[in-house]
């Protein structure tokens, strides 16, 4: 392989880092969870290596660490790869016969635009990972490693469903040879981009309600993945059914919310089974159906941030919202 096309990656690498570490953070919250691909393409190798440029079906799986960064790890299959007898010098090792491959990568894309609700989502990044043959290359040889860069989009059809396309340029193995792969697959996410729009959503609804938190109004708090009412919640709703009957015009909002484990459409149906839950329980006491409404936030408005049970137990709560008059 010659100089200049090392040269021509490594520094294609070196731009794509510096555009990834040169831009400034973002400020918006951070969202997070898993996402997979499948699909397929070519893998075309240089003209004077062992076999021919092969399609390849590849299925793959990672984890949005937040709005930018995403480590993945795939597994390709490449079912009939031609042994290559053309171009080839005389001394130059040759297969028998055709063979198979896998291919094994892992990728960490750095995603351009910060907005995880985007329908258009371009990424740069690195991949490295191990090529095995079926049969025995030069020396002996099975498998070979590779790394090189990453260049891609996603366009999102739906909230979750994407189609997307990779191309990667690697330097490969034992010869230093140059090679390219082209992938189109279909994605889906229910990490970031589902959770973002998730929280789009009821910022909309937060928007449009007309409704103010009162001190004489307190939260209730629920168990890990639960919306049974403790002792204590029901003390603090029979505190509030005290209050709104001296107030009899006013009415509220049971504002439902979870902490961030668990899929966003999970946290949306639990944070209205509790809103729910303290609706009945306030009606019980006397206070009218028509004087009370719910909603859910799922896990897109959380009262506390962190990743721990001490976040986590003050976001599993039913919030008190009053209306305007």
């Amino acid at each position: 392989m010659r100089n200049g096309k090392i040269s021509s990656i490594l520094a294609a690498g070196l731009a794509s880092l510096c555009v990834a570490t040169s831009t400034v953070a973002d400020t918006t919250t951070d969202y997070k969870g898993w996402n997979a691909n499948l699909g397929g393409g070519m893998l075309f190798y240089e003209g004077d290596e062992e076999v021919d440029s092969s399609p390849i079906y590849q299925i793959g799986a990672g984890y949005d660490f937040n709005n930018r960064w995403t480590l993945e790890g795939n597994v390709g299959y490449l079912p009939h790869m031609n042994a290559n007898d053309d171009h080839l010098r005389p001394d130059q090792f040759r297969l028998s016969d055709d063979t198979f491959g896998l291919r094994f990568s892992t990728n960490m894309l750095y995603h351009l635009v910060s907005n995880p609700a985007s329908n258009f989502d371009p990424f740069v990044g690195l991949t490295g990972g191990l090529m095995y043959y079926g049969d025995k290359m030069e020396n002996d040889q099975r498998w070979d490693p590779y790394g090189g860069l990453n260049l891609g989009m996603t366009y999102y059809l739906t909230k979750g469903f994407g189609l997307r396309a990779d191309y990667q340029v690697v330097v490969v193995g034992h010869d230093t040879e140059f090679n390219q792969q082209a992938l189109l697959s279909l994605t889906y996410s229910w990490g970031r981009r589902a959770k973002a729009i998730a929280a789009a959503e009821a910022s909309d609804v937060d928007n449009t309600s007309m409704g103010k938190k009162n001190p004489n109004l307190k939260n209730i708090y629920f168990g890990f993945d639960s919306s049974n009412l403790t002792a204590a919640s029901k003390q603090t709703l029979k505190e509030n059914a005290d209050y709104l009957a001296k107030v009899p015009g006013s009415k509220i909002v049971l504002e439902g919310n979870c902490d961030e484990r668990g899929t966003d459409e999970y946290n949306l149906a639990l944070g209205e089974r509790r809103a729910r839950s303290a609706f009945e329980y306030l009606r019980s006491l006397g206070v009218a159906k028509d004087r009370m409404s719910t909603v859910s936030y799922g896990e897109s408005k959380p009262a506390e941030a962190g990743h721990n049970e001490a976040a986590w137990s003050k976001n599993r709560r039913v919030e008190c919202v009053e209306l305007d008059k």
